[in-house]
Order: C-alpha cells, then sequence, then structure tokens
C-alpha cells in the first residue's frame, strides 16, 4: 500500500514506513499544553527535552497549537528564519516554546495559557 507522506511516497510495511529502502518508525505523536506565556508572546510549553528525546528533528515533524495554527520542524535557539514565522524551538535548559521571529505568536494567533500543543512526526 502506497500513501502520500510529506510530498513523497512511502509504502506502509506493518509497524514501519519503508522509504527509499530504509525503515523508520510508524509516526509517534505527543500532546502538551501551553503553560505560560513570556512577556515578548512565546507559547512556553510543558513539554521537556527529555520528554521529546524520540521526536524526529525533521521538516516533516509536525507541531499543532490550539488545534489550528500549525508549524513545522524543530529548532535550536540559533535558527535563522525569516521574520513572522512561527516556530519550535527546543533546547536542554528549557521545554518547547513556540515563537514567532520578530513578533508576538500569542497576540498574533490569539493562543493563551491553557491551549493544547501536539507534535507528531
Amino acid at each position: 500500500m502506497l500513501v502520500k507522506f510529506g510530498g513523497s511516497k512511502v509504502a506502509r510495511n506493518g509497524s514501519s514506513y519503508e522509504t527509499k529502502g530504509t525503515k523508520s518508525p510508524v509516526a509517534g505523536k505527543i500532546k502538551g499544553t501551553v503553560v505560560s506565556v513570556t512577556d515578548e508572546g512565546d507559547l512556553i510549553t510543558d513539554l521537556e527535552f527529555q520528554q521529546l528525546a524520540e521526536v524526529q528533528r525533521t521538516p516533516e515533524t509536525k507541531i499543532i497549537v490550539d488545534e489550528e495554527h500549525e508549524t513545522f520542524g524543530i529548532f535550536d535557539s540559533n535558527h535563522n528564519q525569516p521574520a513572522m514565522t512561527l516556530i519550535a524551538i527546543l533546547d536542554e535548559q528549557h521545554p518547547l516554546r513556540l515563537h514567532l521571529v520578530s513578533d508576538s505568536a500569542s497576540m498574533m494567533l490569539g493562543v493563551r495559557k491553557g491551549a493544547s500543543v501536539e507534535i507528531v512526526w
């Protein structure tokens, strides 16, 4: 069975996906919550670095906030992304945060403390 995944065809084989002759784990999912908003408008989640150890850091990793806003990929603090780009940032010292480059993610998206966060890979 072939399914469309991230713009490429992927063959499903039992409990794994097969892509170009290599196997990777079946897609995973982790759910969390926005627990605070910084003065700059970043959305701080309850998803700690250790909880996200098995999450793949690829462009296909999708982060969904408040069930309607999406971004792809998880970056470190030195992301070099353009202005007005919503990104997920994770480093060992801090929980996952959602950041709108050069603006307030909370204000622009209307997302507040208590909003859901879902990571799918």
